[in-house]
């Protein structure tokens, strides 16, 4: 596990910047796009590199569906482990972990994804803390020699009193996972983590995790460094802040927190890939869909390297990154529960990153 640093952190100012402003900014990242055969998922926040192969969780199919990348569908991963995949992830080139909605982990090895290692982590993540009830989202931070380390979001119940916390997970040791950062379940930034965007990443087994304050931070905790995000048009700078989401209940309220995201500047994703921290970005496009920004930092020296746009205005996207490709997924508006629209996927060269 990674240490975590000393009492006291120490706060970094970081510029998001929403237009170029040095030639590698102005580079597009782009690629070629592929359309699904012979459909594409139905509802879908996850999914991995597997070779050459796109996996992507169809949550209301309940089923891993396989992509080449030419868009076709070359099977599933039916009946392995689980039969309600919720959160996939490349733990190497031949192995991987597979989650569930009710935080049931399984390690699948081989071209045949046999099970190699499996936990219900929620029947086992109990000590001091309280006990683990629920998991909204996860990264792996390492391979272990069974299973893996593993960077989560969730809820903790402590006697009759709960809390949503971030988390440091050993799946082969479960019952010492640690608490990195506690949030009352009433807060506000909680809406944003059940909304199927990942706030959590690892960049050289170090958790990162992006707080959704009212001006929202990237935490380091093994370092000790708070990375406080301004954002940054022509030479106006102002803090970024967290938009409202809104309260309301029932079948249309899925509908209206998705819009909301859609009419806002919001942080909607963060990645750890190859020693380098990506956050990214969303904004109104000036007619309809969304502007895409990606920010590449040096987490080692707490600065930004380049801020480039995506090209693609889809009104959501869910973001894989890979050895050869990073694949956007480009999901049209949510119009109610489990009801959007996957139109395609852009894959763009690992090169770009």
């Amino acid at each position: 596990m990674s240490k975590l640093a000393p009492a006291g952190v120490v706060a970094v100012l970081v510029a998001v910047f929403a237009t170029p402003v040095t030639a590698a900014d102005r580079e597009v990242i782009a690629g070629r796009r592929i359309e699904f055969s012979p459909s594409p998922p139905r509802w879908c926040y996850s999914g991995a590199w597997f070779g050459r192969e796109l996996l992507l969780v169809d949550s209301l199919a309940s089923e891993v569906y396989r992509y080449s990348t030419s868009g076709e569908r070359l099977g599933e991963l039916s009946e392995r482990a689980t039969s309600k995949p919720s959160i996939i992830h490349d733990l190497s080139s031949s192995a991987l972990l597979l989650e569930d909605e009710d935080g049931y982990f399984a390690r699948l090895e081989g071209s045949n994804f046999e099970v190699a290692f499996e936990l219900n982590a929620l029947e086992k993540a109990t000590n001091e803390n309280g006990r683990l009830v629920s998991v909204y989202d996860w990264i792996p931070m390492q391979a272990t020699e069974q299973a893996a380390e593993v960077l989560l979001i969730g809820d903790i119940l402590q006697g009759q009193l709960g809390y949503t916390a971030f988390v440091q997970l050993n799946l082969e040791h479960p019952a010492e996972y640690r608490v990195l950062h506690k949030l009352d379940m009433n807060d506000a930034a909680v809406g944003f983590y059940l909304l199927g965007q990942s706030y959590v990443a690892s960049v050289n087994r170090e958790p990162f995790f992006l707080v959704m304050a009212p001006r929202p931070f990237i935490n380091n905790p093994a370092a000790g460094v708070r990375m406080n995000l301004r954002l940054v048009s022509g030479s106006q700078t102002r803090p970024l802040d967290r938009p409202v989401l809104p309260k309301d209940t029932g079948m249309d309220a899925a509908r209206g927190l998705f819009e909301t995201l859609e009419r806002s500047t919001v942080p909607s994703g963060l990645y750890g890939w190859n020693g380098a921290l990506y956050l990214l970005m969303r904004s109104p496009a000036s007619r309809s869909g969304s502007r895409w920004w990606l920010t590449k930092f040096d987490p080692k020296a707490n600065r930004m390297v380049w801020n480039r746009e995506i090209d693609t205005e889809a009104s959501h996207l869910t973001v894989i990154p890979g050895d050869e490709f990073w694949a956007f997924i480009e999901k049209g508006p949510v119009m109610g529960p489990g009801q959007q629209t996957i139109l395609s996927a852009l894959l763009a060269p690992a090169e770009q990153f």
